[in-house]
Parts: C-alpha cells; structure tokens; sequence
C-alpha cells in the first residue's frame, strides 16, 4: 500500500509540474504550441513514472484457478498399478491328486477347506487344512497340496509373511519328495507373495526357478503362465516394452496349445501394459480381444475383468458415462456369478468414475460398497486400497479432517502387512494434501518419504509421478530452478521407460514453469510438444488441459482474441466427453478474458455458466473462485457493494477449507478497497 501512495504522490508531481512549466510559458509570451507541448510532455511524464504503473498494480489480482496442471490421470496411473496387482497377483492351487485319495479323511477335509476357501472364508479353510496335516501317513506330495493351500489362504487374507512361510514349507516337503510338480508350484506362488510385497527382483528370481522346472517338465501350460506372471512383475516395476516381450513370449505358446483361458487373461495383461504405457489405441485392442475369447468360452468372471479394464480405460480418457455402463455390466455379471471380489472391484471402480466426475457423495457411497465386501472377506489390502480411495474423495471435497482419518488408517494396514508399495503411494497423497492446504514444507517431507521407497523399490513410474508431484511443489512456491530440475529428473524417466502420456504431462508441467517466469516463447513451444503428443496416443483429456494452458498464455501475453481460440477449443473437447468440472472451469477462463477486454456482457455470461456448473457439482473450493472472479469483475465496473460481497463469500470459504494462497489473493483484493 505505501508504494501505491507513492506512486500517486509521483504521478500527481508530474502532471503539477507539467501545468506550472506550461503557465510560466504563456506568461513569458511564448506560442501556444509550446504551451500545449510542456502539458503533453508532462501530461507523459506523470503516466509513464507513475499512472502506468499504478494501473498495473490496482489492476485485480485473478485467482489462477484455471492453468491446469495434468496430475490427476498421473494419480490414475497409480491406481491403475494397484488394481492390475490385485487381479494378476493370484496364487495358483496345486491338488496333486488328493480328490482321488484312497484316504477318505483327508479327502474330506481337503473338500472341506476348498469349499471354505471359495466361500472367502479363509480361517476356516485353514483350520480344515490343517487337520488334514495333522493326520498319519500322509504322502510328500499330499502334504505340499494342503500347505500350498494353508499359504493360498493366508494371501487371501493379505497375510504375506505367513503365506511365504507355508509356501517355503511346501517347497521343503516337495524337496524331500523329488516332487517336481510340486516344488514348480511352491515356487510359483513364492513369486506372487514377493510381487505383493513389492520385492520385485525376488519375485522374478522365483518365476524364472519355476520356469526352468516348467521346461524340463515340458509342462506348456506352466511355463505359458509363468512368462505371463514375469510379464506382469516387469509390468509393476514399470519396464512396459519387457513385459509385452515375455506376454508375446506366452502367447506364443497358447498359440500352439490352443489355451483359450490363458491366452484371453494374456490379452488382458497386454491391454493393461499398453494403458500404462499411454497406447490407449492398443491396450482397447487387447481388451476387445480378451472379453471376445471371454464371451466365447462363457468364462464369467474373466467377461468382468474384462469390461472393468475397458471401463478405466474409458474413464482415463473422460468418458464416464461408457465407462459407467461397463462398470455396471461387471457387477450384474459378478453378483450372478457369486464372485465377492469381483463384486469389489466393480463398486471400487464406480466410485472412481464418480470421482472424477466431481460426484462425490457418489463416489463416497460406491467406496463404503466395496468396503464392506472387502471387511466381510477379510481382504486386508483391499480395505487398505478402499480407505486411499475414500481419502482421494475427501480430499477433493475439501475435507482435510476426513481425508487425513482415512489415510491414517490406510497407512496402519499396509505397514502391519508389509507392503511398501502401498506405502508410497500414501506418503504420496499425503504430500498431495498437505501441498492442497499450502503447508509446503510437510508436502515435502511426504514427498521425500515417498520417493526413497520408491527408489528402494525401484519403481520408476512411481519415482516420475513423485518427481513430477515435487516439480509442482517448487512452482507453487516460486522455487523455479528446482522445479525444473525435478521436472527434467522425471522427464528423463519417463523417456527412458517409453511412458508417453507421463512425458506429455510433464513437457506440460514444464511449460506452466516457463509461462509463470515470462518466457512465454519457451512455454509455447513445450505445450506445442505436448499437444503433439496427446494427439498421437487420443488423450483427448489432455489435449483439453493443453488448450486451456496455451489460451490462457495468450490472455496472459494480452493476445486475447487467440486466447479466445485456443479456450474455445478446450470447451469443445469437455463438451465432447460431458466433463462438467472441465467445462466450469474453462468457462470461468473465458469470461476472464473477456472482463480484460471489457467485454462485460461476455464475461457475466461465462462467469456465470461457470458459477452454475461448479454449484450443480456441489465444487465449494471451485464455486469459491469463480465467486472472487466475479467480484473482480464487478469492481472492474465500478460495482463496489456487490464486488465486496462476493470477495468475503469466497476468502470464508476459502479459509475454512485451509487453501491459504488464495485466502491470501483475495483478502489483498479486499484490502484495495
């Protein structure tokens, strides 16, 4: 404030002493045109040192609610990883003949506890397991069936270090028996238990011991279902092109068995890779191709996974309404079936699509639907993934107190079972929400955490998407050198493992760096590359984010007129794919630019759009800025008493829901009255 009654002390000097020079100049009798001259030119030296430049400064601040950093579908990804880990991290069962048995006993109790074991009731198919191996002469092979399945249900449970300990003592019995089909299983298994845990070297050291015995056995269906479980372990650990190399390597041998079953979930786990990847065009291919071999084998549960997977492939590209109906074709088929993880999964998914809609309660209620199931049959991590998703929701609504409580009791689960992975990806969120409240410095911190497991574990997409997440960070607070060097430490990343839609997003992220420090030349050319990207994989999504970002750098370098353009676009594209909270939000953008080219009727009009949409959403923290928009533009136009209303409505919510940068934006515009 001090400067700005400098600046008008100054101006006013100027234009003083331009009037006093012009009167001394008529009284000495000097021409007119003189006169006149000393009046403009001290008329130009009061507007150049001090008018101007108090212009600029009274000009309203505008809440930079619109740049749109692409994170969200990053966060995706993330997701994407846990849920494929949850389908293709199963144990196989190994029977060895114990249904044939001339030991009536044990026949029973083995029927007993695999009936237990299909009705998801996991302590009970324990305990009849167990009685079987506690019973007399029993054979080296026979006990192996019964510990593989002791393990089986203990990784139901999500109890990882009891299932490695009857998996090793299966191995031990089969060792002693020279049973080879035996030891192939145990070992199999061990792989899958090391895949969850996210010990990812020790899971592939396990499915190559176990691919060795598949070959010497000549077993073509084994050594086909282990290239597929190594293709999914390189698949976690974010090496796509490897993993498609040992998926390509099974289906070569399905080829020549005619395996229906195998190749249909191989088509899936080629689909999956392909969507991790960024090849939307592929990863539906392959999807396409597995519900087909799924339908024409009548094979239920696999026309679920299925439709699931095309149903987060359609929501990756904002497509809800489709991706939806594939979620609800899953669960009617589930539900049918009787198959309670699926059931699961399908709820888990609804509530994702809602999510992204900006459906909360929706979301909210899909979550506790999955939930429920998942504390009925004692899925452990499942509960653990479900509570990260109804934090996601909580976060977006602004409800720090809920989001904080339910990431809490995610954390107490996945470091109870072990799993770093998980681990990650909360400390992961955790930042998310902190950076959300504007406390840096614990965003960090979680961050940090975040990326050492990571690194520990070597997964490289997740180490790009906390890089990326950190580069954000750096931004927000005005630390530019560093965000460009986190976003170049993830780039590099992302190039070297192929992931183009992670490389997309950051030449994004990158280019919000250049535009927020004025090197508007370099900015233009990173978001041009990254367009040039979204366009070649179909991320329609993205492309939308990309006009956005170039239509408001060209509000902001004052060519409106293709700001207009470019915004335009990005509204054609939300309209395409219904993403409401897109549409809000670029209409919000657009009437800015129109209140910068005085354009009042235009800019009521998009704020107001805008404002409807974001209140129809239910969007508090969306409404919030549209409201101090708005007030903006009614001070513009010299609506004082409604512009002071609106900008106290906004900085209340704004400071109840902890988002203190932007508090801090409209208490300064506050303070200007």
């Amino acid at each position: 404030m001090f400067w700005k009654i400098l600046l008008v002390l100054i101006a006013a000097s100027g234009l003083i002493l331009g009037l006093v020079k012009a009167w001394l100049e008529i009284r000495r009798q000097k021409p007119a045109r003189n006169a006149v001259l000393y009046v403009l030119t001290s008329l130009a030296f009061g507007f150049s040192v001090g008018v101007y430049p108090l212009i600029q400064l009274f000009q309203p601040s505008e809440l930079k609610q619109g740049l749109k950093p692409i994170t969200e579908s990053q966060e995706r990804i993330e997701q994407g990883l846990e849920q494929l880990r949850a389908e293709v991290g199963e144990p196989i069962r190994y029977k060895d003949g114990i249904p044939q048995s001339p030991n009536l006993n044990l026949r029973v109790l083995f029927e007993e506890g695999e009936k237990h074991l299909d009705n998801y009731q996991y302590d009970k198919a324990i305990k009849a397991f167990r009685a079987g191996l506690a019973l007399h002469d029993l054979k080296s092979s026979e006990a192996v069936a019964l510990l593989i399945d002791i393990g089986n249900a203990q990784y139901k449970q999500s109890k990882w270090d009891e299932a490695e300990g009857s998996y090793k003592e299966a191995f031990s019995w089969a060792e002693q028996g020279e049973d080879e089909w035996g030891r192939a299983a145990a070992l199999a298994n061990l792989g899958t238990v090391y895949q969850s845990k996210g010990e990812w070297d020790k899971a592939i050291e396990f499915h190559n011991k176990n691919l060795l015995i598949a070959e010497k056995l000549e077993d073509t269906y084994g050594a086909a279902q282990t290239l597929n479980n190594l293709g999914n372990v390189y698949q976690l650990k974010g090496e796509w092109d490897k993993a498609i190399q040992f998926y390509d390597s099974s289906l070569e041998i399905q080829e020549r068995t005619g395996d229906g079953l195998v190749t249909g979930k191989t088509f899936n786990n080629l689909g999956a890779a392909y969507h991790l990847k960024g090849d939307w065009g592929k990863a539906f291919e392959y999807h396409n191709e597995s519900l087909k071999i799924a339908r024409k084998m009548g094979d239920e549960r696999s026309i679920a996974v299925s439709l699931n997977n095309l149903g987060l492939l359609y929501q990756n590209r904002r497509r809800w309404s489709e991706a939806i109906e594939l979620h609800d074709e899953s669960l009617r088929i589930a539900k049918k079936v009787g198959d309670q993880h699926g059931m699961a999964s399908s709820f888990n998914n609804l509530g994702l699509a809602h999510r992204l809609k900006c459906e909360w309660d929706r979301a909210i209620e899909f979550h506790n639907k999955s939930l429920e199931i998942k504390e009925r049959i004692g899925d452990e991590r499942g509960i653990a993934q479900t509570y990260a998703n109804l934090a996601n929701v909580y976060h977006l609504k602004r409800e720090c107190d809920n989001a904080f409580e339910f990431y809490n009791k995610n954390l107490k689960i996945v470091e109870k079972i072990g799993d770093r992975y998980g681990m990650a990806i909360t400390f992961n969120n955790l930042g998310v929400l902190y950076k959300g409240k504007g406390e840096w410095d614990k965003a960090v911190e979680f961050y940090v955490k975040s990326l050492e497991i990571k690194e520990n574990l070597n997964d490289e997409p997740g180490m790009a998407q906390t890089l990326h997440n950190l580069a954000i960070l750096y931004d927000l607070s005005g630390e530019w050198d560093r965000s460009i060097e986190f976003y170049n430490k993830s780039l590099e990343i992302q190039q070297r493992i192929g992931d183009e839609h992670g490389v997309a997003e950051t030449l994004g992220g990158l280019g919000m760096v250049y535009h927020d420090i004025g090197k508007w030349d370099e900015a233009l050319g990173l978001y041009y590359k990254s367009l040039k990207t979204m366009e070649k994989i179909g991320d329609e999504y993205g492309m939308a984010h990309t006009y956005n970002n170039l239509g408001l750098l060209y509000k902001d370098k004052g060519e409106w007129d293709q700001a207009i353009e470019f915004l335009n676009k990005t509204l054609e594209i939300e309209e395409s794919i219904r993403d409401e909270h897109g549409m809000a939000v670029t209409c919000g953008n657009l009437g800015n630019v129109y209140r910068l080219k005085r354009e009042w009727g235009n800019a009521i009009e998009y704020c107001g759009r805008a404002l409807a949409g974001l209140e129809r959403l239910q969007d508090p923290h969306g409404v919030a800025l549209t409201k101090a928009n708005i007030g903006l533009l009614y001070k513009d136009q010299g609506k004082r008493v409604q512009a002071r209303k609106l900008l106290l409505e906004s900085l209340e919510t704004l400071e109840t829901m902890g988002d203190r940068p932007n508090a801090e934006i409209v208490r300064k515009c506050l303070e200007d009255f």
